[in-house]
């Protein structure tokens, strides 16, 4: 995401203005290339006026594909966390009915 300019303003209350003088949040990249990196944007989003500017450093490409690593296990596990729960709803009905049969 280019930047439409290198100069920020910053607010009063240290917030960063973007072009279209409105605050610029402080948002965390999760795309492949920027995995857990922050940067500020126009609040406006793309119809916006493409304010961009990191807030942080390049994160190392060893860093990168720890933490792609990290939010594949994730994904897995909660995969099989909702598998699991499905799996225990059933046998919780399975034994009510045996009981109360």
């Amino acid at each position: 995401m280019p930047s439409m300019s290198q100069k920020s303003t910053i607010s009063r209350n240290g917030m960063e203005i973007c072009h279209c003088r409105f605050n610029a949040p402080l948002t965390i990249s999760w795309s492949s290339a920027n995995p857990g990196r922050q940067f500020y944007g126009c609040k406006l989003g793309r119809g916006g006026c493409k304010y961009f500017r990191w807030h942080d450093d390049k994160i190392p490409d060893q860093a990168k594909r720890v933490i792609q690593g990290l939010l594949k296990r994730v994904e897995r596990t909660e995969k099989i966390v909702a598998r699991l729960k499905w799996l225990f709803v059933v046998v919780v009905m399975l034994f009510l009915w045996i009981w109360l049969w």
